[in-house]
């Protein structure tokens, strides 16, 4: 394989909130011929926030903290690497905004030359009954064995859990967008590829400096029914969402909004041990 350092080398990071769409994005682009990546998704914590201080007692050097972050990513980024590499991936998720400010902040600090590509997911009504969904079934991508046997049951989902969602979902998204100020950006929305997949995909492939080629290795297809046919409040969640879309761009969240999230914080470990009973 060429030298981890070598200038026509490119990093890169897929990066979305969980049911965007980054998987999808990560088993496209990881497949072309020059790309070598993490086939798994990169924790954000320990990854980004400790670094190589996860391995040791915590006392390294500032220069080895420093230089730390990349050369972890190269060494598992490149594990499958070849003579025709000309670019190392890893894909992450950020579960909260948080982990979204963790990430933003590590990559400003610790990889100025990576290229990010966001995945983003306009309908997050659709994102969170599927995050659900998932949860209940067990069946997480189109590709493992039964998804298309698999029964899409009816869901009905909490309207302030879905808030909190919705709310963090916003917040998550608004921070990654900081990195448009620091780094070369490339963004796939989920209902874009809906609509022709090969053409977001190999967008993606081109952001990178990577040939383009037919993406002849993806085999992935939806098997979901659509989000109007299994979330019994769809429609109503779907107004709601955008309201809330609204307010966040307006950066006008109301104090009843907030007040209703940091409410339902207390209550939403109920309800999920609730669900996990009755499921």
């Amino acid at each position: 394989m060429p030298p981890i350092n070598d200038k026509d080398m490119q990093r890169y990071f897929v990066v979305g909130c969980p049911r965007s769409g980054t998987t999808l994005v990560h088993t496209a682009v990881m497949g072309h011929d020059q790309v070598s990546a993490l086939s798994d998704e990169m924790l954000i914590i320990p990854f980004f926030s400790r670094g190589i201080s996860t391995f040791t007692f915590g006392n390294e050097h500032e220069e080895e903290k420093r230089k730390g972050r990349a050369a972890l990513f190269d060494a598992m980024a490149s594990l499958m690497a070849t003579d025709q590499t000309r670019a190392l991936g890893i894909k992450c998720c950020t579960q909260t905004t948080e982990q979204a400010d963790i990430f933003v902040e590590s990559v400003q600090r610790d990889f100025p030359d990576a290229k990010i590509i966001i995945t983003d997911r306009r309908d997050l009504v659709a994102q969170y009954g599927s995050l659900q969904s998932a949860r209940r079934t067990g069946t997480w991508h189109s590709w493992y064995s039964g998804a298309k046997e698999a029964k899409t049951r009816k869901i009905k989902l909490w309207r302030p859990l879905f808030i909190r969602y919705a709310v963090r979902c916003l917040n998550t998204m608004q921070a990654l967008q900081r990195l448009r100020a620091t780094h070369d950006v490339h963004e796939c929305v989920y209902e874009d590829i809906l609509m022709d997949r090969d053409a977001v995909l190999q967008g993606a492939v081109r952001f990178l400096g990577l040939e383009s080629v037919p993406i002849t290795w993806l085999r992935t297809q939806k098997v979901k029914a659509a989000p109007s046919e299994y979330i019994t409040s769809y429609d109503a969640l779907t107004r709601l969402h955008e309201r809330l879309r609204q307010q966040h761009a307006e950066q006008r969240l109301s104090a009843r909004v907030h007040a209703l999230v940091r409410t339902i914080e207390s209550a939403s470990s109920f309800y999920y041990r609730h669900l996990k009973r009755s499921a």
